[in-house]
């Protein structure tokens, strides 16, 4: 699939997380133009390729930060071919003791932020009569998951989004889907113990963790014209994981 992006520009939220980074460099392998948006530190991109790259530090959870960013992106492009929307973040907390401050916090950044950014990409889309939105939510978000409901509720929300936007945008040629990974490789102890490692893998078919790479690989295949007609469809990347 080597070069099916070339002259489409596409735009990365999370852009310096472990998913993040990842697809960034499929779609750069892939010939596209990325801008890459990220929060804090850039220096996880410093081993991509740069001729087509371009980073936009901003904080997705601040109005005001997110129009100086699309300002910026705008002066970048006047076309966006692509958005991946992967920033977000997770709480391990069961619902009981979770506050209201839990739920603003995660639903700001994995629901809010993407709803507004994607309302402002829909413009260009839309004069240009084409587009794809790639949304990363979660196997979370259909199945749920105990001990992380206020994550799960908001990866929820991302497929009902993107079901019903599909619906609404298609006859502008825009397509919408949903890659949700399950468990996915970290090579710190952050995500999983050791311990629970050795249980997830237990329910998980092909007995190991997804790479990033697996699903940058996914993201590639909807961004190109050979998933032209993939649209309103939550793909699950989890190597037939039943938890």
């Amino acid at each position: 699939m080597a070069g099916q992006l070339v002259e489409k520009t596409c735009v990365v939220t999370g852009a310096t997380g472990l998913i993040g980074k990842e697809i960034c460099r499929s779609l750069l392998a892939n010939g596209a133009t990325v801008i890459a948006i990220y929060n804090s530190n850039p220096d996880p991109l410093d081993d991509l390729e740069q001729n087509r790259l371009y980073k936009i530090k901003t904080d997705l959870v601040n109005q005001e930060a997110i129009e100086i960013a699309l300002k910026e992106l705008s002066g970048i492009t006047k076309t966006i071919d692509v958005l991946v929307a992967c920033a977000g973040k997770t709480i391990r907390r069961v619902a009981m003791v979770s506050s209201n401050t839990d739920y603003d916090s995660i639903m700001d950044l994995n629901f809010k932020s993407l709803f507004q950014l994607v309302r402002s990409v829909l413009r260009p889309m839309y004069r240009s009569n084409s587009g794809r939105i790639i949304l990363i939510g979660s196997v979370a978000g259909s199945r749920g998951l105990a001990g992380q409901s206020l994550y799960a509720a908001s990866k929820g929300a991302i497929n009902s989004f993107a079901q019903s936007l599909a619906q609404e945008v298609g006859e502008k040629q825009i397509t919408v889907n949903v890659v949700a990974p399950g468990a996915v490789n970290n090579s710190s102890e952050a995500t999983y113990s050791k311990e629970e490692q050795a249980a997830v893998l237990s329910n998980i078919a092909l007995r190991r963790l997804a790479e990033p790479c697996e699903i940058a690989n996914v993201v590639s295949f909807l961004a190109s014209d050979n998933a032209s007609y993939v649209s309103g469809a939550i793909i699950p990347v989890d190597g037939c994981s039943r938890f």
